[in-house]
């Protein structure tokens, strides 16, 4: 999904994100663990070296937290993220999430996009 502005725009930076073959960047960029590490610690606000609730939580709403809603997608989260049961999500865990697969194509991006519109329309 775009973050969209108000207006309707979505930045140049967004569009060409969805744009790129993460699966060839990842391949072939030298220092992808680095930058993943960094993204890492960029979302680990509080700086415990694990990703939970709480940091789930700002990514989401931002410093004041969610006023109700997005419990289910955080757990989701949680659930899909967390490979080893802890109930964070430590930087192993992150890097698997954002590893690229074969199957990970943009023919997916369509069915993400008709799902978060239905959720929204809920």
């Amino acid at each position: 999904m775009f973050p969209v502005a108000p207006g309707g725009w979505v930045s140049r930076e967004s569009w060409f994100a969805a744009l790129c073959d993460w699966q060839v960047v990842e391949a072939h960029m030298e220092g992808w663990d680095a930058v993943v590490a960094a993204a890492f610690q960029s979302l680990d606000r509080d700086g415990d070296s694990m990703l939970g609730r709480n940091d789930l939580e700002t990514l989401l709403c931002g410093e004041d937290g969610c006023l109700g809603g997005y419990e289910e997608e955080i757990d989701a989260t949680l659930r899909l993220a967390d490979s080893d049961g802890d109930g964070v999500i430590g930087l192993e865990d992150f890097q698997a999430v954002v590893h690229t697969e074969a199957e990970d194509t943009i023919q997916l991006f369509e069915s993400r996009l008709a799902r978060e519109h239905e959720h929204r329309a809920s």
